[in-house]
């Protein structure tokens, strides 16, 4: 499927199939290529940590964005940690290592924006 085969209607963003990292936290990417929004300036991607696991430290050179939906837990920003619940959001620039930590009794669900400088 591609953008000029969806109604004007169909405004939702498709999911690529769903993948589960080791840490048992379960990442659905969205697929701007089958959207209305093919050349869509970043990425995207909703991730859940069930309730008392944690990512590994992740770094890279896209800037991210994550805006939490539900749940609580935190966020370590180069070893700093910071409880978040729903609706709070953590920013990290290149190079920052990042990870997430939900909270013992609550899975965490976050979705995640990051672009490059080429602005994907």
């Amino acid at each position: 499927m591609t953008a000029q085969d969806l109604s004007s209607t169909d405004t939702a963003v498709p999911f690529l199939p769903t993948e589960t990292d080791p840490c048992g936290m379960v990442l659905n990417e969205a697929d701007f290529a089958r959207s209305h929004v093919p050349d869509a300036p970043f990425n995207s991607a909703r991730f859940t940590l069930p309730a008392g696991h944690r990512t590994p430290p992740d770094t890279h050179e896209e800037s991210e964005v994550w805006y939490v939906a539900s749940g609580s837990g935190a966020v370590v920003t180069d070893g700093v940690s910071r409880a978040v619940t729903a609706g709070d959001m953590a920013a990290f620039g290149p190079g920052t290592t990042h990870e997430a930590v939900a909270a013992p009794d609550s899975d965490l669900v976050v979705l995640s924006m990051w672009w490059g400088s080429d602005g994907r």
